[in-house]
């Protein structure tokens, strides 16, 4: 914003007030246009002061907060409505995009359609379709060797909406691959649409587990998503995702209400990630299969008698029983929903025990084949 003043005497104010600001403001037709000829008339030779600037500042512990939630295995795009060299700028002051000697930028900012097809393609040769934190790759379009952990890819609104929608998917795909992904200059709905197919990336993921298998079958997104905004801007995005929350700021209220969990503080997001995150699928993983556990050992009691009683549909249990046995054994379940395995302190200072969630350590078929294995050999041995 620049300042600049000019002494106006009275005369010279009577007579352009009267004159020129007078038909403007009583023009019939063009009355915007004609107010601003106005003012340009009086707004000249005009004497300089200075210039201001408002400073987007980060919030505090912003940088430790991504770098905690990297090292429990979340990756980070940031999709922001700035110009690019901005957003590469936040990108690098966070430490969302790496930053030294072994850093390499890969920047999608063509809008020419023959010229899109060969950046995908060199983005593809560094990437080498492996993991980012296997083996370092050399970049076709710089010399240097480059670990794709090290590889941050930047992406313009204006290259993604000339894009193709098996290209855009494509890309997605190989932007998995990077350490980060900063997409600058998108509009509320791109910033939706690339949520989207984040969530639909891993449809066609050759080395998808069994689990992943089933759910895609079933019409279930393989990846989770988690949508983290503070103005209205970001409400599409937000309701896209698997799971929003809404950053209280200077930009209002919309994101906040329109998410699932509201903070005033980013940093914020590494507790309820690490910690109440983490609590909430140990808890829910020992619940679920535990109620399994139950059933399956009254059923396999039930079965063994069978054996005795000729199968003649005659029940071990009388209700009264099996209302008494499921209410004592709602009590460890009860105990269970507050249990703490670890400190919070602790779930803080290893990041890692956070991929417990995510890899499914405590509830995948393995588990839940013991859990069977279990009922079935505690229902023969009370029988």
């Amino acid at each position: 914003l620049v300042l600049a003043v000019r002494e106006i005497g009275e005369a010279e104010y009577r007579e352009w007030a009267a004159t020129r600001w007078h038909a403007a403001s009583t023009a019939m037709e063009d009355r915007a246009e004609k107010r601003a000829e106005a003012y340009a008339a009086l707004e000249c030779n005009m004497t300089l002061l200075g210039a201001t600037a408002i400073q987007d500042r980060l919030q505090e512990d912003v940088p430790f907060t991504i770098k905690s939630l990297r090292e429990a295995g979340i990756r980070f795009w940031m999709l922001t409505g700035d110009k690019l060299s901005t957003a590469v700028q936040v990108g690098t002051t966070c430490n969302l995009m790496a930053s030294g000697p072994q850093a390499h930028v890969f920047v999608l900012d063509t809008v020419n359609p023959s010229e899109i097809d060969n950046q995908v393609h060199q983005l593809g040769d560094l990437l080498q379709h492996r993991d980012a934190e296997q083996t370092p790759l050399s970049s076709p379009s710089s010399a240097g060797v480059f670990d794709t952990n090290q590889v941050s890819v930047v992406m313009t609104g204006a290259c993604l909406m000339v894009m193709s929608p098996e290209v855009r998917r494509k890309v997605v795909r190989l932007c998995m691959k990077a350490a980060a992904v900063v997409c600058c200059r998108l509009t509320p709905t791109q910033k939706a649409e690339l949520v989207r197919l984040v969530k639909e990336s891993g449809d066609n993921d050759p080395n998808a587990t069994l689990v992943d298998r089933v759910l895609r079958w079933l019409g279930t997104s393989t990846r989770t998503t988690l949508a983290i905004g503070d103005g209205g801007n970001d409400v599409p995005m937000i309701q896209e995702a698997h799971a929003g929350v809404g950053i209280v700021g200077h930009e209002g209220l919309q994101a906040a209400r329109a998410s699932d969990f509201s903070m005033p503080r980013f940093k914020y997001l590494r507790p309820l990630l690490l910690v109440h995150g983490r609590y909430s699928y140990e808890r829910t993983a020992f619940v679920a299969q535990f109620s399994f556990f139950k059933s399956w050992w009254f059923c396999f009691i039930q079965i063994f008698y069978g054996f005795y009683s000729a199968f003649s549909g005659v029940s071990l249990f009388d209700s009264l029983a099996i209302m008494a046995c499921n209410a004592v054994l709602l009590v460890p379940i009860t105990f269970y929903t507050l249990n703490r395995d670890l400190e919070p302190a602790d779930l803080l200072r290893h990041p890692v025990l956070y991929m417990q969630g995510p890899h499914s350590l405590l509830f995948n078929i393995s588990s839940v084949t013991w859990w069977w294995i279990r009922a079935c050999l505690q229902a023969f041995g009370g029988f």
